[in-house]
C-alpha cells in the first residue's frame, strides 16, 4: 500500500513534466508549439448537501498543432473541491443518569486537491480563417488528495464537563475518463483566445465529484 501511495505521489510530480515531454517529442512533425493556461467553471450544480467547492478550473496548457489541421492539447488543471457539516444533536440520558440527556455537536470538514490532465486530440476547421472552429476528443487521468477534520463536543447534565474528540486523515483516489471538447479559436495580437465547452464522463463517482462534468473554459496561447 505504501508503494501504491507513493508512485500515485511522484505521477502527481512527474506528469506537468511528463505533458511538456510528450509535447517536445511531437514537436519534429508540429508546424506550431504554443503554451499558455486554460481556466474556467464548472457548470454542474454540486453534488451533496453544504458543498464547499470551488467552481473554478485553471492550470497550464501545451497544444502541437500537427498538419492537415490536427493538433494536441494537453493540459494540467486544478480545482478545489469539498464539503462542510455542522450539525447538533440531543441524545436520551443512560440508566445512570435518565434526567440528563446528551447535547453533542459535529463539524466534519473534507477538502480535495484535485488534479486533471487531459489529452486531447483537436481537428481544427478552416485553420487558415481568422475564426477557426475546433473540436476534440481524448482521455483524462483524475487524481484527488483527501483531507478530512473531524471534531465533537458532548455534554451529559448541566455541571458535565464537555468532552472534545477530534481526529484527522489522508487518503487519495483516482479516476479515468473521457473528455469532449467543442470550441472557436482566434487571434488578437500575440494571443491565441479559445473559448470552449469540455464535457467528461469519468469511470466513477469521487465523493463530491460528479461521473458527469461539464464547463465553460477559456484557453490562452502564446
Amino acid at each position: 500500500m505504501a508503494s501504491g501511495v507513493q508512485c500515485l505521489h511522484n505521477m502527481r510530480q512527474t506528469a506537468p513534466v511528463m505533458l511538456l515531454v510528450v509535447s517536445g517529442s511531437l514537436a519534429a512533425w508540429a508546424q506550431t508549439v504554443s503554451v499558455g493556461v486554460v481556466g474556467g467553471g464548472s457548470l454542474v450544480t454540486p453534488n451533496m448537501y453544504s458543498d464547499d467547492s470551488h467552481r473554478y478550473i485553471v492550470g497550464p496548457s501545451v497544444e502541437v498543432q500537427l498538419p492537415r489541421g490536427f493538433a494536441v492539447d494537453a493540459d494540467a488543471l486544478y480545482q478545489r473541491v469539498g464539503t462542510d457539516f455542522t450539525y447538533a444533536s440531543i441524545l436520551s440520558g443512560t440508566s445512570l443518569a435518565p434526567l440528563y440527556p446528551y447535547v453533542s455537536s459535529s463539524v466534519s470538514r473534507t477538502v480535495g486537491n484535485v488534479w486533471q490532465f487531459p489529452l486531447i486530440g483537436k481537428y481544427y476547421f478552416n485553420r487558415s480563417s481568422k475564426f477557426q472552429p475546433f473540436v476534440g476528443l481524448g482521455p483524462e487521468l483524475r487524481t484527488t488528495g483527501w483531507h478530512n477534520d473531524s471534531s465533537a463536543v458532548i455534554v451529559s447534565g448541566p455541571s458535565a464537563i464537555p468532552i472534545t474528540s477530534s481526529s484527522s486523515s489522508e487518503s487519495r483516489s483516482n479516476s479515468v475518463g473521457a473528455v469532449a471538447v467543442v470550441g472557436m479559436r482566434f487571434q488578437e495580437g500575440r494571443l491565441k483566445l479559445s473559448p470552449q465547452f469540455r464535457f467528461t464522463r469519468w469511470s466513477r463517482q469521487q465523493g463530491s465529484l460528479r461521473t458527469n462534468e461539464a464547463g465553460l473554459m477559456l484557453g490562452i496561447h502564446f
